[in-house]
């Protein structure tokens, strides 16, 4: 296979990436639709392959469609925060998630991080950041609170 080929190839997985992620970030899911854990590594995996971010799955069982939304949108808002990269570490412990994020540089966004501690009635977003109010408004509709403890080189988003 030729190098223009392989481009083209590697562009096809990454779009069909992408395609994946978004179907569980934004798509429908009724309350008791499950997800299975190797599906999620899988779009994980295949999310992060050509890039710089890597993500670490690291919970067991198959998970409620409906916390995994939460979880994806979170993710969003972290890439939105590491645009050169670095490693997203995610785990559960019953009811509480937990997203770790270190990089050598991290983007400071915290308009768009102060929306997740309350939910405005009326707030502008750009499309590009739209995960942010909606996570915001999808936790406030659960009832559950964001806790975040940012650094220079990280962050740690609690739910």
């Amino acid at each position: 296979m030729g190098p223009e080929l392989e481009l083209i190839s590697q562009s096809v997985s990454s779009a069909n990436a992408r395609i994946r992620f978004f179907r569980v970030a934004f798509g429908a899911a009724a309350e008791d639709q499950m997800i299975g854990a190797n599906e999620i590594r899988s779009i994980l995996a295949d999310l992060t392959k050509t890039g710089r971010l890597c993500m670490d799955w690291q919970v067991l069982p198959d998970m409620n469609r409906q916390q995994v939304k939460k979880v994806f949108l979170l993710l969003m808002c972290l890439e939105s925060s590491m645009p050169w990269g670095g490693q997203i570490t995610i785990t559960n412990d019953g009811d509480f998630w937990s997203l770790a994020g270190t990089s050598d540089r991290m983007k400071e966004v915290p308009d768009l991080w102060d929306l997740l501690a309350r939910v405005p009635a009326e707030t502008d977003v750009a499309a590009a950041d739209v995960h942010f109010l909606l996570l915001a408004h999808m936790l406030a509709e659960a009832g559950r609170n964001l806790t975040l403890d940012r650094s220079e080189t990280g962050l740690i988003a609690r739910f």
